[in-house]
């Protein structure tokens, strides 16, 4: 991959995350019904189980963000 092209991805992560990051901070709610749609495994989990997924998704995606490290982001998906 060029650096010009990984810059131009970085850019459109970061965009990206910011957008969820402020979704999150609006609607959370929001958030915890498109997350089992986008990870339908997801699906599978107690309620109270999605719900903490959902909220440490958010709270990575948003340290994530402020940081430029998305490590964070990719460990609960990854498991």
């Amino acid at each position: 991959m060029s650096a010009e092209r990984a810059e131009s991805e970085s850019v459109v992560i970061h965009l990206t995350a910011r957008l969820l990051a402020r979704v999150a901070q609006v609607d959370p709610q929001v958030l915890r019904e498109a997350l089992p749609a986008t990870l339908p495994w997801m699906r599978f989990l107690p309620k109270s189980d999605a719900d903490a997924m959902s909220d440490e998704f958010i709270a990575a995606a948003e340290a994530g963000t402020a940081l430029g490290d998305f490590g964070p982001v990719a460990r609960p998906i990854d498991g």
